[in-house]
């Protein structure tokens, strides 16, 4: 993505699009911890860059803005994120992308109830195709959010069939596994998230898992994650 992307905004550096989704996809990066090392200093440059030039050149382009919009959320920005997000449906209450979009905005602001209603929107709207996976997963997400973990295991747990690959997700279903006392599910879960990510570590997650709306949840969450990731090394 980084690649195809980069090009595009070497050929067109006048096109917002790619810098806000560039300004998105290496935060996304970050806060998932899918880097090396060596690469976090230039991954935040790179994102803050982009963000900037997205703004600069955005204008009324609102699938911009909408990616503008999700590149502040995964930066930690969530207010900042739902004002542009708010704009761009207020102006466009038909875009489906804003809407799972603006559900994460407002599970990280703790307001649940309007997550839950974004993606409902957002599933009504569009049903089928490659949104249905990235819909559940967004619940998914606020429930776990919202530590009504008995709805998001089943979720999570489809998300895993649908992309292996994801380390977070199998990080939030070993702490649920755990929270329920499955022990054996819970190693299973981490061990697949080191097999698909090596580079990942506790330490990557911990601006995710402490930002969560209940502080003392995530804390909780965190320790279990940095028992969990040390007994499978052990």
């Amino acid at each position: 993505m980084f690649a195809e992307l980069g090009e595009a905004v070497r050929l067109a550096p006048d096109y917002a699009l790619p810098h806000a989704i560039l300004s998105w996809a290496y935060n996304a990066a970050i806060i998932n911890g899918t880097y090396e090392d060596d690469e976090l200093v230039d991954y935040i440059t790179r994102a803050k860059a982009h963000l900037r030039k997205a703004r600069e050149l955005a204008q009324d382009d609102l699938l911009c803005l909408t990616y503008i919009g999700a590149a502040e959320n995964f930066a930690g920005m969530q207010e900042r994120s739902l004002y542009t997000l708010e704009s761009v449906l207020a102006r466009n209450p038909a875009n489906a992308e804003a809407w799972y979009i603006i559900c994460q905005t407002y599970a990280y602001l703790g307001r649940f109830d309007d997550a839950r209603n974004a993606i409902d929107r957002a599933c009504a709207l569009a049903p089928e195709a490659g949104y249905a996976p990235i819909h559940e997963w967004y619940r998914a997400l606020t429930d776990f959010l919202a530590g009504d973990l008995g709805a998001a295991v089943p979720l999570i747990e489809r998300h895993i069939l649908h992309q292996p690959e994801y380390g977070y997700v199998s990080v939030i279903a070993a702490i649920c596994a755990t929270t329920f006392g499955d022990d054996a599910g819970a190693r299973r879960h981490i061990a697949r998230a080191k097999e698909h990510n090596p580079q990942l570590r506790p330490e990557k997650l911990k601006g995710m898992m402490l930002s969560q709306p209940d502080k003392e949840k995530g804390k909780r969450e965190y320790a279990i994650l940095e028992r969990l990731w040390a007994e499978d090394g052990a």
